[in-house]
């Protein structure tokens, strides 16, 4: 299924029985464990760098890290 994010929260907000409450949100999450977590940690931070010099050249990139 090819839906962005938007249309994906409020499907799975009118499917929940806690949809109604003002509360409500839907975040997406990752979860690792037992794993060495550098690598993963590196990669974020060229992603955050990469994301800083698009943004102060000024290119049309969106990245969400």
């Amino acid at each position: 299924m090819d839906e962005d994010w938007e249309t994906k929260r409020e499907r799975i907000r009118k499917e929940s029985p806690w949809g109604k409450h003002p509360n409500w949100d839907l975040i997406s999450v990752i979860v690792k464990y037992g794993d060495d977590l550098r690598q993963e940690q590196l990669a974020s931070q060229i992603i955050s760098e990469m994301k800083n010099v698009w943004e102060r050249d000024q290119i049309p990139i969106w990245v969400h890290p």
